[in-house]
């Protein structure tokens, strides 16, 4: 592999990366971020999800199982409620 390829893929793989970044950064959170942001258990954010102390949005397609993510907006200000 020469210098040049070397580069490029260098180059793709960060770009790649910071993409991924600016998505999470700007996106909505799922419980597991949710959890790592605030310094809890997932399970803690699924007891506030359900008791409605944080506001969330289940996204998915079925009935059964549902699938939580929260807006940012919604995290700070249940942050600054609490």
């Amino acid at each position: 592999m020469d210098l040049n390829n070397v580069w490029n893929e260098l180059v793709s793989r960060l770009s790649r990366e910071i993409a991924q970044h600016l998505r999470n950064e700007n996106g909505p959170l799922s419980p597991t971020e949710c959890a790592a942001e605030i310094g809890c258990k997932v399970k803690h954010v699924y007891k506030l999800i359900a008791t409605g102390r944080l506001r969330a949005t289940n996204i998915s397609d079925s009935d059964s199982q549902p699938r939580w993510v929260i807006r940012r907006e919604d995290l700070e200000e249940f942050l600054d409620a609490n």
